[in-house]
Formats: C-alpha cells, sequence, structure tokens
C-alpha cells in the first residue's frame, strides 16, 4: 500500500478554498489569487522540482494522487495547478544552476506557468537571444510569477530553445473564450522585441537536465 504524502494533505486541506473560490474563477475566466498563492505556499507548486531547491520531487502517482486531490474541488485548479507543477518540475531541472538559486532562494514560493509549443521566433544576439510573438493556452498566466515558453530559432533547421520570462515582461492578451475549464485562464502570452539573457535560456530538446536525479 502507497504511502501517502504529506503534500496530498495539504493538498486536502485546501480543498474547501478551491471550492468556495471556483465560481469566481469562472467568472474571472482565470485562476484566483488567492487560490493559486494558497497552493503555492503549502508547495504544490514545488512538488515537482528538485529537492536541491526545496522542492518535493514526487513520483509521478503522487503528482496525480495530488493533482486529484486538488481537481475533486475544481477541474479549472487542479489543471492550472498540474501545468505549474510540471513547469516547474521540468524547468528546475533545466535552468542555469544561478538562475535556479535566484528564484527558489526567497521565502516566497515561486509560481511558473509555461506553454513548450515553438510558435514564437527567438533571435540569436550576444548573451541571449532577442524574442518577439505569442504563445496560446498558457494556463495560469495571469498569476503566475514566471512564464517559460518554447520558440523556433531563427534562420536555424528546427533549433529550439525556451526563454524564462518574468510576469513584469509578458503580456497577456484574454482569448480563452471557452465553455469548459474557463477557470484555467489559458489565455495567449505576448513578448515584443524582449532581451533575454544565455541564464534565462533552456534548450530541453538537445541538452540534457542539469539535475541528474531519476526523476529527470
Amino acid at each position: 500500500m502507497r504511502t501517502r504524502h504529506p503534500l496530498e494533505q495539504q493538498a486536502a486541506g485546501l480543498q474547501a478554498l478551491v471550492c468556495e473560490r471556483a465560481i469566481a474563477a469562472e467568472r474571472a475566466v482565470g485562476p484566483d489569487r488567492e487560490v493559486v498563492r494558497a497552493m503555492a505556499d503549502a508547495g504544490l507548486f514545488a512538488m515537482c522540482a528538485p529537492q536541491a531547491l526545496g522542492g518535493a520531487e514526487a513520483d509521478p502517482l503522487t503528482t496525480i494522487a495530488i493533482i486529484e486531490t486538488i481537481a475533486q474541488a475544481d477541474g479549472a485548479t487542479g489543471w492550472v495547478l498540474m501545468i505549474g507543477a510540471e513547469t516547474t518540475g521540468i524547468g528546475g531541472a533545466y535552468f542555469a544552476k544561478e538562475t535556479s538559486a535566484a528564484l527558489f532562494a526567497g521565502e516566497r514560493q515561486v509560481v511558473i506557468c509555461g506553454a513548450l509549443n515553438p510558435v514564437v521566433r527567438a533571435t540569436a544576439v550576444t548573451d541571449g537571444y532577442v524574442v518577439d510573438g505569442q504563445w496560446p493556452f498558457a494556463s495560469g498566466c495571469q498569476q503566475a510569477d514566471w512564464f517559460w515558453g518554447q520558440c523556433a530559432v531563427e534562420g536555424s533547421m528546427g533549433e529550439a530553445v525556451e526563454v524564462l520570462v518574468r510576469r513584469a515582461d509578458y503580456e497577456v492578451l484574454e482569448t480563452w473564450n471557452s465553455t469548459g475549464l474557463r477557470g484555467t485562464g489559458s489565455h495567449d502570452v505576448r513578448v515584443h522585441e524582449l532581451f533575454v539573457p544565455t541564464s534565462h535560456v533552456t534548450r530541453t530538446r538537445t541538452e540534457r537536465p542539469t539535475n541528474p536525479n531519476p526523476l529527470f
């Protein structure tokens, strides 16, 4: 019998709040700020992040159980948690060490959303890339602290990179006009001629994670 992870208990303790705010999130077409912050403070967004960064580095079955617990209260909020936890986990295993240190060192738990579809163009420049374009379906982008998006490298033969962009540097376009899961806030994210330094660039298609642990 599988031992229940402490984060499952944390998730169960948040079910009442998630349920209470579900209708408001649906009407606002985006996740409730207090709910997102509560899940972050409980360590749920970091459940897949490396232990070296303060995450739980939880196995897949535990991750699914935690997401399922939140989704029982509200499916949209469960979806936002899934995207945020996976993005934080995968990204946390690839980010440069100095970038990870800055992201995860604070007392406030970071929230990262993402869209790993290379529909935006990145142009290589000295010490980084200039990125311009728009990603669709960026669930949770309104309440996230950072966005991690994949780009096609201009002039390359299929090369792709991912860029990490702080909330102040990306625009949310309210395009999520769905009839279901409205509370995910899966709007478009846009950046315009934004310089992203090499320290905030990853290459998940061609490079191995900086964290060598089995989960990653």
